[in-house]
């Protein structure tokens, strides 16, 4: 379990900034308020819609490996 972890995190670490590269640069670039309560909702309203696909993509890539690795051990 703990091998498996280590095996496939630094996939998903390359998979899910690869994802958020898909935003406009407009509003990376716009400027912001403090910090605070505003990047939080920033990221619900603007980023996750964004990458929702590439985190489902990721889940599903997981999910098969985990099936893969549950039928071998059994």
């Amino acid at each position: 379990m703990i091998a498996d972890i280590w095996q496939w995190t630094p996939l998903m670490f390359l998979i899910l900034p690869g994802g958020s590269d898909r935003r406009p640069r407009k509003i990376s670039s716009a400027p912001r308020p403090a910090a605070g309560r505003f990047l939080v909702q920033r990221f619900v309203t603007i980023m996750l819609p964004r990458i929702k696909i590439v985190i489902v993509i990721a889940l599903a890539i997981r999910v098969v490996e985990i099936f893969k690795i549950s039928i071998r051990s059994s």
